[in-house]
């Protein structure tokens, strides 16, 4: 990789003037100013809530999955898009393990590590830049047999600087394979996928499958076309192509692009060639999917800041109020105080929500796996004995590979909907809870609220997306994180190292003799019928093993940081009712001469924070501008 590669172009350039992002200074602004606030209030706690988040507003990471079969095109599209020689593109290199490509002053490499069982991710390792295709790639790293979660490229790309991450996914394989549950698993917290096919053929029957599967996990799909260059009825093939995706239901246009003119282009600094590479387009559509998952992020945080500043206006507002009528003010205070106290406690309703919903996930997780292992079992079976399993064995075993892939995409989508359900009930549930404890300043018009503005942004991407992105922020905002996250999920089909040994390699002999031999030759199909189900039955409990395992240890990270996420919220709502409760108490003893200063005090204290979240409400209505005009 030459860190000169990267130089700037036309389309970077286009892509740089669009960003329009003057909103988000001033959100980080607000956010450091709240900050303070909750310092000087005593309340660390929710200061350094709001540090994550303004660390999340000033360098937002937005996810695009580059995806699609083997020898596509994608990571030359990747290297096409930033500029360098990047992800390893020889024809006999296939791309192993997922390649985050994300913004960098300089150029550098890590690898991640799988963790060793329930343990968490070990911290990322530097290697030399030119060693990338050492692990990134299928010829150097087979089978990922350095166990690798994923390698991270920063390289300093114009396209990149804004927070945009590109992550180049191993090829998978007819996307019937492992690589396809993982590669799904890391669409469900990617703002987009782009879904990259060449123009050498028409979509094929499992192309078709996967975009209808990545549908429904992705707010997002672009399908680009590649090698245009090299198909002179490309164009033929586009059609052919926006024909299947219409009647699908996918409402996309599809993105001619050669990678090889962008880099000739370059190279020769011919703008006649870069623009007829098609990267013009793509760009501009990234930088639309950027601005969307910008927004998304700017809207959390907006809700955020409501959720912060009606913790800290609690007790002001109950001494306040208590310094005119105390009763029936410290009355309310102490019932607050109690369902503080209960939603903090061990035995609090949200901590039987979690493990009731994740436990019933469990169990039907293993009810589902049985059963659909059991009709793998028999359907092989079944094959099996109508046929002399020797002679079209590696037919068989493809085929049953491509079952068992098909059951570990039903089990990574349960658990992907099962983590939906938790999360959003917990989620609920707070939410009533912070309404009766700490209420925000005033009633939010509702055009101004987070899901409003994500279902503007999303609005452009299908029916359902917006939906798919709140529910994904619940889980994000719990610490579930990207695609080092849910991808975990991914991981059930990690049983790579699990092989359907074939049980007639060995030589079989030859008898001779009429009917001896007719009688000899049923004993030896008879006989590789039973060697076939003995394989089978090895093959299916071991790859049952390795999922149960899998599966396992992503429901235990996910009850982890779901309940430490929640903890955390829980405790913050019980100190913030208990100070409210002892800020009311201490009006009893006030001296009658100091009660209008202390009023006035309040009042300013109060004031100060309507207009913190006055100041909000005004980011969240340029944000809703922002919102639609993404869609117009």
């Amino acid at each position: 990789m030459n860190p000169s590669d990267t130089m700037e172009d036309p389309t970077s350039l286009q892509h740089r003037e669009m960003t329009t992002d003057a909103v988000f200074p001033e959100l980080v602004v607000l956010i450091a100013e709240i900050e303070q606030a909750c310092a000087d209030a005593g309340r660390a706690d929710l200061a350094g809530q709001l540090a994550l988040r303004r660390a999340r507003v000033a360098e937002p990471d937005v996810a695009v999955v580059v995806a699609g079969d083997y020898k596509a095109g994608k990571s030359s599209l990747v290297n096409a898009l930033v500029g360098a020689d990047i992800c390893p593109v020889d024809e006999d290199v296939a791309t192993a393990v997922p390649t985050l490509v994300r913004y960098a002053p300089e150029p550098v490499v890590l690898v991640r590590r799988e963790p060793d069982g329930d343990e968490g991710a070990p911290e990322p390792e530097p290697v030399p830049v030119d060693s990338l295709a050492s692990y990134a790639s299928e010829r150097a790293n087979p089978g990922n047999r350095e166990r690798l979660r994923n390698v991270e490229v920063g390289i300093p790309a114009p396209i990149l600087r804004d927070g945009l991450v590109l992550v180049d996914t191993p090829g998978v394989g007819g996307l019937v394979s492992a690589q396809t549950v993982a590669t799904l698993a890391s669409l469900s917290m990617a703002q987009a996928a782009l879904f990259v096919s060449d123009a050498t053929q028409e979509y094929t029957g499992p192309e078709l499958e996967f975009l209808s599967a990545a549908r429904q996990v992705c707010p997002a799909v672009l399908p680009v076309l590649t090698k245009v260059d090299l198909a002179p009825a490309w164009t033929k093939i586009r059609e052919l192509d926006q024909g299947w995706l219409e009647r699908g239901g996918l409402i996309a246009d599809i993105i001619p692009v050669s990678s090889a003119l962008s880099f000739h282009g370059r190279a020769r600094r011919r703008t006649d060639l870069e623009g007829e590479s098609g990267l013009a387009p793509l760009i501009a559509r990234l930088h639309q999917v950027l601005h969307e998952g910008r927004l998304l992020v700017a809207a959390d945080a907006v809700a955020e800041i409501h959720n912060v500043v009606g913790q800290l206006a609690a007790p002001v507002t109950a001494e306040r109020d208590a310094l005119w009528n105390p009763s029936p003010v410290i009355a309310d205070l102490e019932l607050a105080e109690d369902r503080g106290r209960r939603l903090a406690s061990e035995s609090a309703e949200w901590q039987m929500l979690l493990d009731d919903g994740l436990s019933d996930l469990e169990d039907e997780v293993v009810v589902e796996v049985t059963n659909r292992m059991r009709i793998v079992q028999r359907e092989s079976e079944r094959t099996i004995m109508k046929t002399d399993p020797a002679a079209k064995w590696d037919e068989f075993e493809a085929e049953l590979g491509r079952q068992v892939s098909t059951v570990m995409a039903a089990i990574a989508s349960m658990l992907l909907e099962g983590a939906q359900q938790v999360a959003e009930t917990i989620a609920e549930h707070f939410a009533d809870h912070e309404a009766l404890i700490a209420p925000t300043l005033h009633e939010r018009d509702p055009a101004l609220s987070a899901a409003s503005i994500l279902a503007e942004a999303s609005a452009g991407s299908g029916a359902g997306s917006a939906a798919k992105v709140q529910w994904r922020g619940v889980l994000l905002e719990a610490g579930w994180s990207g695609l080092e996250g849910l991808a975990a999920i991914g991981s059930i089909l990690t049983f790579t190292s699990i092989s359907l040994f074939n049980p007639f390699a060995l030589a079989i002999g030859v008898f001779i003799g009429g009917k001896s031999l007719h009688q000899a030759r049923s004993r030896e199909v008879q006989r590789r019928r039973e060697q076939a189900v003995e394989a089978v039955t090895r093959y299916l409990d071991d790859a049952t093993r390795a999922t149960d395992r899998e599966w396992r240890a992503s429901l235990r990270r996910l009850r982890r940081e779901l309940r430490r996420s929640y903890q955390d919220r829980a405790d913050a709502l019980h100190r913030s009712a208990r100070e409210s409760l002892a800020a009311a108490q201490r009006t009893l003893v006030a001296d009658a001469a100091g009660r209008q200063a202390r009023l006035d005090e309040l009042a300013s204290g109060l004031a100060r924070l309507h207009a913190l979240d006055g100041r909000a409400d005004e980011i969240a209505t340029e944000l809703t501008a922002g919102a639609a005009g993404t869609v117009e």
